[in-house]
């Protein structure tokens, strides 16, 4: 191996994009990159602390603008196994085996909650 080779390549941040409904969603806190966050602002709903867009071609312009930002961004469309339904008076779950069914309805808009998202 030559000394010019870099062995190490930098990490990139994963940023998963979720299909709910007919809008793709996703949360994430740019501490580090106002300017993106500028950016993508159009698309941010500050009561769900989320991203929200409405059609594939603005989803498809933000995973450009994230990639070339320094994101690994994956749009899913199959929400299993990355959302559980946890009853509304429910403590947190301390494992698996105390977790609920895995939520089926993705029009519920607190989907993505930090109580019911593994993300």
């Amino acid at each position: 191996m030559s000394e010019s080779t870099n062995i190490f390549t930098e990490r990139r941040k994963r940023i998963n994009v979720f299909k709910v409904g007919e809008s793709w969603v996703f949360k994430h806190f740019f501490s580090d990159n106002k300017e993106l966050f500028r950016q993508l602002a159009d698309h941010y709903n500050r009561e769900t602390y989320r991203f929200e867009f409405k059609s594939v071609g603005e989803r498809n312009q933000a995973l450009k603008l994230l990639e070339r930002n320094g994101f690994d961004a994956y749009p899913i469309e199959e929400l299993k196994g990355y959302v559980v339904k946890l009853d509304k008076f429910s403590k947190y779950s301390s494992g698996p085996e105390e977790l609920g069914s895995i939520h089926r309805d993705p029009k519920r808009a607190d989907f993505l909650d930090e109580r019911s998202c593994r993300c």
